[in-house]
């Protein structure tokens, strides 16, 4: 009884400036607050689309919940009731535009792009913000011209060969990329959730081969690592620009000053300073054609930007942090290279060859785990096409073949392109045992292992049945899948 009250007051106060009288205003807040801590994936679905009934500073809250979730159906569900607002306020505003750049992180901006542009368009006409979806799709691209275009002047230097060029966009293409998609799940700018599979897989990467976190790191703290590592790099460019030039080499010596030191700032920064100034609020119509080309000095004119909390002695110490750093490893590594130096000069033959096979493992880890890793995404990939083949016949078949994937990973992507079938319909696929599915998933209180489990499930169990009532990522495929039958 007390759903339909809150459906009736909802469809009631639709798009109206003022809120429920006094007297039930309180319950409702109690209704929707229980049912975000305590009820289910379903419920906190519903909860959002309560947002109509609540106060501004609770409507931000409960928004940015939402957006802050794990769950892409209730952040689609938040974002398109949004338009149900009399107005958008600014908290609510941010919070859409970290919301565009979460999406951006998990490589899901631009296969929603007209999805995200349609329920944009319908908050009051506001196709600013549908012009920074654009923009902000774009910036990856336009940082892989950065890159591209740094790595070709680099052509212009004295006695290079294509083995530069190569040189130029391995490291040029990579690092300045790499920088540009960790920083996009920094907190605050983004909300860093709901990563894609490949993020998780360089993350464990990164962290098995160096030993770094890459969510340890927020947005501030990244941002003003990446200005001073640009910075003395391009003051160290511009000084060897300044010795070619008294070598001879003029031309090279003025291009290394004039365009490929800025254009090595600009592949370090010019994407993160676009996010950032998207996050600060910077509007589309500030954001023009020229004021890109100049947005990393534009950016940097913002009150908040780290760059202006930099002092000459932060530089000072960054720089000398580096340089120690650098003796350091050099140290450290002494015995393993040393080793190599004595067994290959010094250990005749078979030196020779002890030294060839320590320098093969040295090289060859980080390879060895890159590899490792793909060929498990392969044989991950390979079981979810298997279980989609099984399940696509419905019935029970629906529910064997998701609970036969050993992860909730696999089980969410093979409930995703259980729904993207043509012609999977309610007819096809029993919607009952996809909300049984939900039901025996849910992390409710009190759920036991023990409880009446779908029909399949027995047939092949989940190794381990609390991490997969507890998984968001799954639960809210099938409330995806429930809601698409259901429409159907």
């Amino acid at each position: 009884m007390a759903v339909h009250c809150l459906e009736l007051l909802t469809a009631a106060y639709h798009g109206q400036s003022q809120w429920p009288r006094a007297e039930i205003e309180g319950l409702v807040q109690a209704l929707v607050d229980a049912a975000w801590r305590r009820g289910s994936v379903s419920d906190r679905k519903f909860a959002v689309d309560c947002l109509p009934l609540l106060p501004e500073p609770v409507r931000e809250r409960y928004i940015d919940r939402a957006f802050a979730g794990g769950s892409g159906w209730i952040r689609t569900t938040a974002l398109r009731d949004c338009a149900t607002l009399p107005a958008l306020t600014p908290g609510i505003r941010r919070s859409i535009r970290r919301l565009l750049i979460t999406m951006l992180s998990e490589r899901s901006l631009a296969t929603e792009s007209h999805a995200v542009d349609v329920d944009l368009r319908r908050l009051h006409g506001d196709d600013d913000l549908v012009r920074v979806r654009r923009i902000i799709s774009w910036s990856p691209k336009a940082v892989a011209v950065i890159c591209v275009l740094h790595a070709l002047v680099a052509m212009a230097a004295p006695g290079a060969y294509w083995w530069r060029l190569r040189d130029q966009l391995l490291w040029w293409y990579a690092v300045p990329l790499f920088f540009f998609w960790w920083f996009q799940s920094t907190q605050p700018l983004s909300y860093g959730v709901g990563k894609s599979r490949t993020r998780l897989f360089f993350e464990r990467v990164v962290n098995r081969t160096v030993g770094v976190e890459m969510d340890v790191l927020e947005t501030d703290v990244l941002l003003g690592s990446l200005v001073m590592i640009a910075g003395l790099q391009a003051a160290l460019q511009v000084a060897l620009g300044f010795y070619e030039i008294t070598e001879g080499h003029t031309t090279w010596g003025l291009l290394e000053i004039t365009l490929y030191a800025p254009l090595s700032v600009c592949a370090l920064l010019w994407g993160p300073s676009l996010l950032y100034a998207v996050r600060q609020g910077r509007s589309s119509r500030e954001l023009s054609a020229i004021r890109l080309v100049l947005v990393v000095p534009d950016t940097m004119r913002l009150p908040d930007h780290p760059a202006r909390a930099l002092s000459r002695q932060t530089w000072a110490r960054f720089a000398w942090d580096s340089l120690w750093g650098l003796l350091k490893m050099a140290v450290f590594t002494s015995p393993v290279w040393g080793t190599f130096a004595l067994l290959y000069y010094a250990g005749g033959h078979t030196g020779h060859i002890l030294a060839l096979v320590l320098l093969g493992l040295l090289t060859g880890y980080f390879p060895l785990v890159v590899v490792i890793g793909l060929v498990r995404e392969f044989r991950a990939h390979r079981r979810v096409q298997r279980a989609v083949l099984r399940g696509s016949r419905g019935g029970a078949a629906f529910v064997e073949a998701m609970f036969s994937l050993r992860d909730t990973g696999e089980a969410a992507e093979y409930v995703r392109r259980i729904r993207g079938i043509p012609g999977m319909d309610a007819e096809k696929l029993d919607r009952q045992a996809v909300r049984a599915s939900i039901a025996y998933l849910q992390n409710r209180p009190g759920a036991k292992p023990s409880d009446p489990a779908p029909a399949g499930f027995a047939v092949t169990a989940p190794r381990r049945p609390a991490a997969w009532r507890a998984d968001d990522a799954l639960l809210d495929e099938l409330g995806r899948l429930d809601e698409h039958l259901r429409a159907r």
